[in-house]
């Protein structure tokens, strides 16, 4: 399995497993320990006790062998990701789009959720696009802010949920296919791109761009720090620039509204865009503003592309 790192996660990423046997140790075996747990592993007294001792080795050993990692007891690096991976349950991390896709138990779970409440999608464990479409119809349907991303408000909801979906199987609706959010085709049709000049600003931008990739491969949005070269004639430059304001439910309408107009005011041969983005906003942790600034502009940037055929 892979493992995003992703900065929202609350995981604490040890490296290496706890040097010796049979010993009371920290809260990072317990943690260990308690994943374990999570997937069956049979520990004895060892977890009450805090012991990294024969059962806890085995656990692991057993663990590996059920993976493609190297057999043996060592808990190194490549397993702990792994059992992290498997072991997460729904809400434990935030989800959305990203390259590389969030993959993990707690990925499972919401597909299942989802797919039992009618939404339809393949259960894999793999938040990829066609999971972003699902999330994004499951958010529109319950009144939530529908940009794919799974944070408090869209887990809460499907705890609400849960007598509904819990223990039953997905239905496929017949008919009904999950059209993407955004179109490959239109992504594909026009060289952008998007720098910023803060630091948040810069991160924002390479979301933009890592967004419109985990979506369509061929994509032609870029942040400038990817470029190794200048952009293209007839490149739309969209520059993101910080106010120091709080973001409001409002966000989304002024990144359309100051889109349109500077596109209206490009000429063929020369495009440059400027955006204003709040710095922060008190309902969401930093790092989900940000995810939530790039889906809002790149959603912005293909609903005009639409519009310009």
């Amino acid at each position: 399995m892979q493992y995003n790192e992703d900065m929202s996660s609350p995981v604490n990423k040890t490296t290496t497993a706890p040097p010796l046997e049979g010993t009371v140790f920290d809260l990072a075996v317990q943690d260990v320990q308690r994943r374990l747990a999570v997937l069956g592993y049979e520990l004895g007294d060892e977890v009450d006790k805090g012991l990294y001792g024969e059962k806890t080795l085995a656990a692991i050993s057993a663990f590996k062998a059920s993976t493609q990692l190297p057999e043996g007891e060592l808990l190194d690096q490549a397993t702990w990701i792994a059992l992290v991976d498997a072991s997460l349950t729904m809400g434990e991390r935030s989800l959305y789009l990203h390259r590389p896709y969030f993959q993990g138990r707690d990925v499972v779970m919401l597909q299942g959720a989802l797919s039992s409440l009618g939404f339809s999608l393949a259960v894999d464990g793999i938040f990829d696009a066609t999971t972003e479409c699902a999330v994004r119809d499951f958010q529109a349907s319950m009144g939530l802010p529908d940009k794919g991303i799974v944070g408090e408000e869209t887990f809460v909801a499907l705890q609400r949920l849960r007598h509904a979906w819990e223990g039953k199987a997905g239905v496929r609706l017949e008919g009904r296919s999950c059209v993407p959010a955004r179109d490959p085709e239109v992504l594909k049709a026009q060289s952008v791109c998007v720098f910023g000049v803060t630091e948040m600003t810069r991160s924002v931008a390479e979301r933009v761009s890592n967004l419109a990739h985990a979506t369509c491969e061929g994509a032609k949005v870029m942040s400038a720090s990817s470029l190794t070269r200048p952009p293209a004639k007839g490149a739309w430059v969209v520059g993101l620039t910080e106010a120091d304001v709080i973001g409001d439910i409002k966000f989304a309408e002024g990144i359309k509204t100051a889109l349109g107009a500077g596109l209206a005011a490009c000429s063929e041969d020369e495009c440059r865009i400027e955006l204003k983005l709040a710095s922060r906003n008190t309902e969401y942790p930093q790092v989900l503003w940000e995810q939530y600034a790039a889906a809002t502009i790149l959603d912005a940037l293909c609903d005009e592309l639409v519009k310009r055929g």
